[in-house]
This record gives C-alpha cells, structure tokens and sequence, in this order.
C-alpha cells in the first residue's frame, strides 16, 4: 500500500513523498529484534559510530539523508550501547514468534491530522478499534510516537526511547501488530502501533 503525502520542502515547493514499504520494514525491524536479539545488537553498535556530538549543547544527533541533525536519543550513545548490553544478557526460555502485521489492528490517523497525540483522539479510537476486534484480537497496549521517515532507523531509534515498545516486543503472549504511519514533512512522520494477542 502506497502512501502519497503532499508536503511543503523548504523552497516551499509541493512534492510527493513515498514510502510504499514503511510499515512492512519496521515489523521486520521488530521482528528481527525479537528473534534474534544478539544479532541485532550489532546493528545498534553500528547505528551508534554513526552518532555526531553538538559542539555547543554536547547533545549527540545522527544526520538524516546526510543533511538533517535528528535528537531523538536522549542520552545519545550512551542509551544505544546501554540497550545492547541489555540485549547481550537476554535469555528467554522459550523461542519468539515473529509478530503477524494486522491491518484491521491498525489505528486511524484524525481528519485534522495534527490532533494526533491528542488524548481525546487516541482514547476515541482505542475504544472504537477494541469494539471493532472484539472476540478476534485481545488488544494489550496502543502506543504512538514522532520519528523519522526511516523505518530501520525509526526502530532502531524508538526500540531505545519508547520503553512501551521494547517491554512489548518482547512479550511472549503477543502474537499480533497493527502500525499505521503518516508523514509530517521531509524527515518526520507518526506512528501508532497496537499490540495484541
């Protein structure tokens, strides 16, 4: 599925942007993490020796299509290799299943778009989706976040600051995902991600 989202550049000239297999890549990212979590430390510690230091604020930012400084990672560096220690010491005694993609488990965005983390909002629509899946889907937590228009980044990036995703992730009961994403602009985007079992 396609998502073509007209958004302003800084020339202030309209375009296109597409990113037909976002969602498709970020469940791969997860599921990627939750099989094989040894394996995917290596991928941090690289994404790590690619985190620069602010001169001024000594905040460390990663630079987006090589030309955008992105802080999402609050302690930067430091975060990133503290989650791989984390992942190094993970023993689960038994195997993970890889989480199903659901679309009906995907949440809506709002018509006026920027009420997305608007709590009247994601209620509304948390109560409509659990009466939409009722006696399918047993829906555990519903979880949204600002991040970059990369899915391997975004996952990389929001498994470590969005402690909701990485508990659930690894929660063996969870068997199914819903992720719905919306670009903002040329570097960010939305996400809302349901977890069910």
């Amino acid at each position: 599925m396609a998502y073509r989202i007209k958004i302003l550049t800084r020339n202030n000239q309209n375009y296109q942007m597409e990113q037909p297999n976002f969602i498709m890549d970020f469940v791969k990212e997860i599921n990627h993490l939750r099989i094989n979590p040894i394996d995917y430390v290596k991928k941090i510690e690289k994404f790590s020796e690619n985190l620069k230091k602010n001169f001024y604020n000594k905040l460390d930012y990663f630079l987006y299509e090589e030309c955008y400084p992105v802080y999402l990672i609050r302690n930067g560096k430091e975060d990133l290799l503290n989650f791989t220690e984390l992942l190094k010491n993970f023993k689960e005694k038994k195997k993970l299943s890889e989480l199903e993609n659901i679309e009906e488990l995907q949440v809506p965005f709002p018509k006026y778009f920027f009420d997305w983390d608007k709590s009247e909002y994601t209620n509304k629509a948390m109560k409509d989706l659990v009466k939409k899946t009722k006696g399918k889907y047993n829906l555990i937590e519903f979880t949204y976040f600002k991040t970059v228009n990369d899915a391997n980044i975004s996952a990389i990036v929001n498994l470590i600051t969005e402690k909701t995703l990485s508990i659930n992730i690894f929660n063996s009961e969870i068997r199914y995902i819903g992720v719905n994403y919306k670009i903002i602009d040329e570097i960010y985007s939305v996400i809302y991600i349901v977890f069910a079992k």
